[in-house]
């Protein structure tokens, strides 16, 4: 299946990118129904998914959050928890 045309992976790495949030979901609502894609709450299989809110002050050098150095931080926790498990 092909990305919905509103998919643009290149913008992750744009600082200043500011999506219209309400003409993607619009968009992404007519990929769904052209492709007849049922909600997932309808879905007989469930998978577990652990989601990490990357923000943008946390990444980019001119987020107001971003440490220098620390690129390796989530290397670093999930080495600690493969340890701990």
């Amino acid at each position: 299946m092909e990305p919905p045309s509103h998919y643009h992976p290149d913008r992750a790495k744009d600082w200043a990118y500011s999506p219209d949030q309400r003409a993607i979901f619009e968009a992404a609502r007519r990929w769904r129904k052209e492709r007849a894609i049922a909600p997932a709450a309808a879905d007989a299989f469930t998978v577990e998914v652990v989601a990490v809110d990357v923000q943008k002050d946390f990444c980019f050098p001119e987020g107001s959050l971003y440490v220098a150095g620390r690129g390796g931080a989530l290397r670093e926790a999930q080495a600690r928890h493969t340890r701990a498990a």
